[in-house]
């Protein structure tokens, strides 16, 4: 049954039965899948694109935007090319295009590659050059050891309707006999979802698994080259979609097949029950490298040519949102609420001592620290909070931490122990304590529940975020104990529903070592640093929940470990 008004209804008044703490989390996912997708993820890829015309016509090509000079890559600038991506580590070549197979010298360009010593050499192909077994083989024997193959149906009707070339069904079909057919050569298969063909996913998939295909990226439709102005004819509604969806990532739990189901580019919302499956947050290093140009006339002063028409569908769009704040931030367009800074700096200072607009600053514990606090930010009277951060508790006793007016003054404490409960730890002025949840600290804390009750009103504790899903899983294990144990602490970076007094992060906050860094804004650091402190996610049926538009759900690799529905509704009065 599709997820209607009156089942949400129901489902935000059974949610508000108990907290999500009551029975604590579940089971994290398996290890083996995590070992899996880590390898899988940070494995170092070079992605080469060879050429820029293509036989096939999609209506959704990416390719359709740029206008390229030529139609293949010299043979010699890609040699050069090739030779420096392996000596400089890579491990995967993956040959693309426009359709690399049209290159006139793709079995050597593949021969090369392997000569130098490529332990994997993809391409990604729409399969029509593979259906001649002549080449096929010469591809093959050459070197390639994993083919791609872009199929959109599971019929000619279909398949051939979206790729705009009668015929074209056929062909990758024959080419995936004849790869098969020849050994040797991994064969997978990429899926762009769209709404011609999402009701028709699992059908693709059992129809090419019938052909020997068992690995398949299903990658959702994006508002960038010809789907764009097609989007009347490519778009859909996740409500419309969702149990034709669900339906084909059940593939990935089937049993007596070795599936592997990967997603690119999907709302997360469709992947409740099957989180493993959310694509790994890492893989928008590879989107935002694919549109540099875009991002760095972005820092030049100008708008994205995609502004604003297709933000709403974009799987970018928290990032191009955090981008533009730091952007806004740095003009004086923006105020930050909250602040933060590894170091200090001259121009960190200034900043700070001019621009103190913000409410809540995190610095580390050191004597530069010190100096600033009890010179000019001493002073302002709007500074509502100071979060020190500190690796031990012994790092604070014998500090002054004493702040004038109502100035809150926290310490975050790297490794919990004992010292924290002695008199003098407290003397310092610190008036409160948060405790990252990792896993030492978590250990520490049922070991000392005792204790820890004794100061619980001077103490809160962080749910921490991790880039890598291994990390999470090695982390986090004793995370839902502490939570079952201490109700009613205060948690930060936590969705209410897990705890009462769970705080949602900030997102008003900068990272002052970003927007002063010595090149200035990176894009590539402000994105590992979103993807590491912004990118939570809601479950679907959070819209429903009293905190909806104040919560951000959770961190995604939180979602990935622990599923959706540890995220309960919240019912509203």
């Amino acid at each position: 049954m599709k997820y209607g008004t009156e089942e949400k209804r129901k489902t935000v008044k059974v949610a508000t039965e108990g907290p999500s703490q009551s029975t604590g989390l579940p089971r994290p996912c398996a290890s083996d899948r995590v070992d899996t997708i880590d390898r899988a993820v940070f494995i170092k890829r070079f992605w080469l694109k060879i050429s820029h015309v293509c036989n096939n016509n999609c209506l959704f090509c990416l390719d359709a935007e740029r206008l390229p000079s030529r139609c293949f890559e010299p043979t010699a600038l890609l040699a050069t090319t090739i030779l420096e991506a392996h000596n400089s580590g890579h491990e995967r070549l993956i040959l693309s295009g426009g359709e690399p197979t049209i290159h006139p010298q793709f079995v050597d360009i593949v021969r090369y590659a392997f000569k130098v010593g490529f332990p994997q050499i993809q391409t990604i192909t729409n399969g029509r050059m593979l259906s001649y077994p002549s080449f096929a083989e010469s591809v093959v024997r050459a070197g390639l050891s994993e083919a791609t193959f872009s199929v959109h149906g599971h019929t000619p009707e279909l398949h051939d309707r979206l790729t705009g070339v009668e015929g074209s069904f056929d062909q990758a079909v024959r080419g995936i006999r004849n790869v098969q057919d020849i050994g040797g050569c991994i064969v997978n298969a990429d899926i762009v979802v769209n709404k011609q063909n999402y009701a028709h996913i699992a059908d693709i998939i059992a129809f090419f698994s019938s052909l020997g295909v068992y690995e398949y990226d299903l990658l959702h439709v994006i508002p960038f080259g010809r789907a764009f102005p097609n989007r009347r004819r490519l778009f859909f509604g996740m409500e419309e979609a969702y149990e034709d969806i669900q339906r084909a990532l059940a593939f990935s739990r089937r049993q007596r097949t070795p599936y592997h189901i990967w997603t690119n580019r999907f709302p997360h919302g469709y992947l409740e029950n099957y989180e493993e499956l959310i694509q790994d947050p890492h893989k928008l290093h590879d989107e935002v490298r694919g549109r540099r140009d875009q991002f760095d006339r972005v820092l030049q002063g100008h708008r994205m040519r995609c502004y604003p028409d297709r933000c709403q569908t974009c799987f970018l769009n928290a990032f191009c949102g955090k981008l533009s704040f730091y952007l806004d931030v740095m003009a004086g367009r923006q105020t930050p609420h909250r602040v933060s800074a590894s170091s200090l700096d001259g121009e960190i200072c200034e900043f700070m001592e001019r621009a103190c607009r913000f409410d809540t600053l995190r610095l580390p514990l050191t004597q530069a620290t010190d100096r600033l606090l009890k010179g000019s930010l001493a002073a302002h009277g709007k500074l509502r909070q100071i979060e020190l951060t500190c690796e031990k508790p012994e790092d604070v006793s014998g500090t002054d931490m004493c702040m004038s007016g109502s100035t809150r003054v926290l310490c975050e404490i790297g490794e919990a122990s004992e010292a924290m409960f002695e008199p003098t730890f407290w003397s310092s002025g610190v008036q409160c304590v948060i405790i990252p949840l990792g896993k030492r600290n978590s250990e520490f804390i049922l070991a000392h529940a005792a204790d820890i009750r004794n100061i619980q009103d001077r103490l809160e504790f962080r749910i921490p975020t991790f880039g890598r899903l291994s990390e999470a899983r090695a982390q986090s294990s004793l995370l839902g104990q502490v939570l079952r144990q201490f109700t009613g602490s205060v948690y930060h970076g936590c969705a209410p529903c897990l705890a009462p007094s769970g705080l949602a992060p900030c997102d008003r906050r900068v990272n002052l070592d970003l927007l002063f860094s010595p090149g200035r804004l990176d894009i590539e650091e402000l994105l590992a640093d979103f993807i590491l402190n912004d990118y939570y996610i809601h479950r679907r049926t959070c819209s429903g929940c009293a905190h909806w538009g104040r919560c951000p759900g959770m961190h995604i690799n939180f979602i990935r470990l622990f599923g959706f529905k540890t995220l309960t509704p919240v019912c509203r009065e």
